[in-house]
């Protein structure tokens, strides 16, 4: 009995992959959304969210909380539109904006399945505290970012709020790094490192996919006072995308274009991204980041 079981979960595992070969290239992509959802609506969210996610073939990793809902996936590129049919029947995710990140090969597998799971919080923080989340500073768009960092204020901050190990991969030249092994740790740099900063020093976070720094400029500005405080829309998935979309409008090379210099680590099972010029954190499943 144990072989035929085995047997039928390698011919089911066989199918499973063939499916995905002919389904073409897959999509990475991620999104989070910050809205309150109340202890008996999580159990029934969870369950549709993984129906739904599950009918478009995707997998990765979903966290559900009271404060919200964040999340890394991988589907092929052509289901992506049917994905966004499917949130709009979730009311949480009706107006969610997707992450785009890069698109890999149908014979890549990112994740190796679909978690959907509950949690207290969908970014661990190490806060005892939840903050107005919505209260967290300016979203500048990548094309705003870009234009902010070619001509920053003297006493402007740029802050990499992602962990160290992330920041030595690749960060934006004018980028300082808080130094964390974690993000739990950004509080105790920050007030270090923001010590003796004047309350209205123009403050530039940014992350990978964007959801870090809405948790640091709330932070920012409920906690230690700041009010000027601007986060990169779409973290450095976004900016990657408009410099390769920018550079191919106006002829330029990427490399040339970008203020960004080096490799943006993403938690999947694979290398790292570097903008070559030749074209964030459900941890379950990465194998490498010590992030949260």
């Amino acid at each position: 009995e144990a072989e035929a079981l085995a047997a039928a979960a390698a011919v089911q595992a066989a199918e499973e992959d063939a499916k995905e070969l002919a389904a073409g290239p897959k999509q990475l992509l991620s999104f989070y959304t910050f809205c309150e959802i109340d202890d008996g609506r999580q159990p029934l969210l969870k369950l549709q969210l993984r129906q739904a996610l599950s009918r478009v073939g995707a997998r990765g990793s979903v966290y559900v909380a009271g404060e919200g809902i964040n999340a890394q996936l991988a589907l092929a590129v052509a289901r992506v539109e049917e994905l966004q049919r499917e949130f709009a029947n979730i009311p949480e995710l009706a107006d969610v904006s997707l992450n785009f990140g890069v698109q890999v090969d149908a014979r890549e597998r990112p994740y190796q399945r679909l978690i959907v799971r509950e949690k207290d919080q969908i970014l661990t923080d190490g806060l005892y505290t939840p903050l107005d989340w919505s209260k967290a500073g300016s979203e500048l768009s990548p094309a705003e970012w870009h234009s902010a960092l070619s001509s920053l204020p003297d006493n402007a901050l740029v802050l990499d709020c992602r962990n160290d190990y992330e920041s030595k991969l690749g960060s934006f030249r004018q980028a300082e790094p808080l130094g964390t092994a974690s993000f739990s740790g950004s509080w105790d740099a920050l007030r270090q490192r923001l010590a003796d900063t004047p309350k209205n020093t123009p403050i530039y976070t940014f992350c990978t996919g964007g959801i870090r720094c809405v948790k640091v400029n709330a932070w920012l500005e409920a906690e230690l006072g700041f009010k000027n405080t601007a986060r990169l829309q779409d973290g450095i998935h976004g900016y990657m995308r408009y410099v390769e979309e920018e550079a191919e409008r106006i002829g330029a090379s990427p490399v040339e274009l970008s203020y960004w210099q080096g490799a943006n680590f993403i938690f999947y099972q694979g290398p790292p991204r570097e903008l070559t010029g030749e074209e964030e954190e459900p941890e379950d499943q990465r194998e490498s980041s010590t992030a949260d």
